[in-house]
């Protein structure tokens, strides 16, 4: 089996684990829009 498929399969049995990487993949997000508007923003863009 792909580990992403059982890395999938891992979060259907545990969708409150799959929110808490959401919310910090979005926290790393903004903390990375933050530093790049702090260095700038042109030179390094997050998108």
């Amino acid at each position: 089996e792909l580990p992403a498929q059982s890395l999938l399969q891992g979060f259907r049995r545990k969708p409150d684990r799959l929110d808490i990487t959401q919310r910090k993949l979005h926290k790393t997000a903004k903390a990375v829009e933050l530093r790049s508007s702090f260095w700038g923003g042109e030179e390094y863009s997050p998108r």
